[in-house]
């Protein structure tokens, strides 16, 4: 499943904020460990951007306009 910009942040904002592990939190919505700490580090770098990998795949258009939202 493909998850938008802001989904991801509304992910990212209760993994911040709870008082369980990363692992317990994301363990509800089923989000792999590896797949948050991808979105968390380019939140964290990419000025909140997350639209997804750095090389061009079939939604590359796509994940661009997302971010330009």
């Amino acid at each position: 499943m493909r998850y938008s910009a802001s989904e991801k942040i509304e992910i990212i904002r209760p993994v911040e904020q709870s008082h369980l592990s990363a692992k317990q939190t994301l363990d509800k919505p089923g989000i792999p460990e590896s797949t948050f700490y991808t979105w968390y580090d380019r939140h964290q770098t990419g000025g909140g951007c997350l639209c997804g990998s750095s090389r061009l795949g079939a939604h590359w258009l796509e994940d661009l306009l997302a971010c330009l939202e």
